[in-house]
């Protein structure tokens, strides 16, 4: 009792089991007993609001939510993106918090979404501790051509 999970997702590597008698001389051992896998923690308060809701328009997307684990200096925060929008010369940055540090932005596509993500370089904080509330603004993408449903948003924090 009394233990507490690595504070990322992933495997946790192997661990050893040995048995000893009261004398201390070793019974049995095997040193590579397979890891677990830790899940990730959820993300809590997600949002996503528009500064401009107008089909077609160009608008600045927030992004907001809480993590539950911590992120470390070459950590990863991403959002995805419906397609339907128009996505060009945008800037994904992160307003709050202030700890996170200078960042790389990258992106990738696939049939439904664009995924923007800021990788952290370890030049601020080592870690931002979990249970932290994340503000991220999207600039200047366009919003879809015809109103209704926008489609589904997502957001993840990763190990690098």
């Amino acid at each position: 009792s009394n233990v507490r999970n690595p504070p990322f997702s992933g495997l946790t590597g192997v661990f050893e089991i040995r048995t000893f008698t009261v004398d201390a001389d070793l019974i049995d051992s095997d040193a590579n007993v397979t890891g677990v896998t830790i899940t990730p923690g959820p993300l809590s308060s997600a949002s996503v609001t528009f500064a401009n809701s107008t089909d077609g328009a160009p608008s600045v997307l927030t992004f907001g939510f809480t993590t539950r684990n911590e992120i470390p200096a070459d950590g990863r925060v991403t959002v995805a993106v419906p397609s339907r929008f128009t996505l060009s010369s945008v800037t994904l940055a992160v307003t709050s918090p202030g700890t996170f540090g200078t960042a790389a932005q990258s992106s990738t596509t696939n049939a439904t979404h664009t995924f923007y993500s800021l990788t952290r370089n370890g030049t601020a904080a080592a870690v931002i501790s979990g249970t932290q509330t994340f503000a991220l603004t999207l600039s200047t993408p366009k919003n879809p051509g015809v109103s209704g449903d926008s489609g589904d948003f997502a957001a993840s924090t990763a190990l690098n």
